[in-house]
């Protein structure tokens, strides 16, 4: 099977998730679009000789009421190399929808195309058999026989009817004369010797005979010229086309990313890392050494209380303890962190009760 599967969010075209040609899986990180985007509808097509035909469509509902770009969803999708896709959608480490979608349909159509095509030809092959059958019927017909007109009937009688009495006269007279001619053959050949006629049936006529005899023919140069002119401009198409794939590959597809988030708390109005927080930093240490090359950014939140310029101070205070906690147990990244304080902006909760929520710090590591 031949094709792709790509999807949709919003107009917006995502690299390719899956690959027909095979059995495959495949990865998509999206994101929302708007702030407080609470519903997002992902559009699932099948792509087949450059057309894009709609197969399906996953709807995710209830997202959490944050800021564009945020929270980090992603799409799974896995093909078994025949006709079944199956696809899921991951928020915040938990399956939040699945689906299964069926592709049989897409494909047995063009089987059946391809066998009603050979059975329209030897239809339209019978027809034109039998009407050419009917035709030659139709002329081997012999025509009706007229009763012989007689004198007593006027209308009947033309001025030309002595001369098509004597016509049928000769004509029945030259049928008697080859007639007898036949028979006279006839007797003769009977009276002959049964060892000549033997003969005569054995006897192999010059113009029948066969010859299996191959004539050698000599190749020729500009069949041979052509011939090799167009497996070399077959090769040249081949490899301009592979050019074309490497390119667009380069510039079209963009590499995959994955985002990762995580969260250490804070007291009310402190910025003293708690021991529940060294312990989630001490964690997160392990995969920050896994991965030095990645893009880390560290920024500082606070409860909505006070003014906004206390609350940017604390968070940006809260983000660089963090930091200086990671450096000291033996962080050494390849590329420096970005460090940031956002006071109350992207607050996660505006209920009183649930401020908590808000006094944190967000580590979102970024990795190809």
């Amino acid at each position: 099977m031949k094709g792709k599967i790509i999807v949709e969010i919003r107009d917006k075209r995502y690299p390719i998730l899956l690959d027909l040609n095979k059995a495959s899986q495949g990865k998509l990180n999206l994101t929302t679009i708007i702030d407080f985007q609470s519903r997002a509808v992902i559009k699932i097509f099948i792509y087949q000789e450059q057309q894009a035909t709609l197969i399906g469509e996953l709807e995710v509902k209830n997202l959490p009421h944050e800021k564009a770009g945020e929270p980090i969803i992603y799409l799974l999708g896995e093909f078994d190399g025949k006709s079944e896709l199956s696809f899921k959608v991951i928020l915040k480490g938990r399956t939040y929808t699945q689906t299964s979608i069926s592709i049989k349909k897409y494909t047995t159509e063009k089987k059946r195309a391809l066998i009603f095509i050979p059975a329209a030809v030897i239809v339209g092959f019978l027809g034109i058999f039998l009407l050419l059958k009917e035709t030659d019927f139709l002329r081997k017909t012999p025509a009706p026989a007229f009763e012989k007109p007689t004198a007593s009937d006027p209308l009947t009688i033309s001025k030309k009817e002595p001369r098509k009495s004597y016509e049928s006269k000769e004509r029945v007279k030259k049928e008697k004369t080859i007639s007898s001619k036949k028979v006279t053959d006839r007797e003769k050949k009977l009276s002959e010797p049964a060892e000549a006629i033997v003969r005569e049936k054995e006897k192999i006529e010059p113009s029948r005979v066969i010859s299996y005899k191959e004539e050698v023919k000599e190749p020729d140069v500009k069949e041979l010229a052509e011939q090799k002119e167009k497996e070399i401009e077959t090769a040249v198409l081949a490899e301009q086309a592979k050019e074309d794939t490497e390119r667009y590959e380069k510039e079209y597809i963009q590499p995959q990313w994955t985002f990762e988030k995580e969260v250490v708390y804070f007291e009310p109005r402190r910025a003293v890392l708690i021991p529940e927080a060294k312990q989630e930093l001490d964690r997160i240490l392990i995969s920050l050494n896994k991965i030095p090359d990645s893009n880390v950014t560290i920024s500082g939140h606070c409860a909505l209380f006070g003014t906004e310029q206390g609350r940017y101070i604390l968070s940006v205070i809260r983000a660089q303890r963090v930091y200086n906690y990671l450096r000291q147990c033996g962080w050494n990244p390849e590329k420096k962190p970005r460090i940031e304080g956002l006071g109350g902006k992207q607050s996660v909760t505006e209920d009183t009760d649930m401020q908590r929520l808000n006094r944190r710090v967000e580590i979102n590591i970024e990795q190809q």
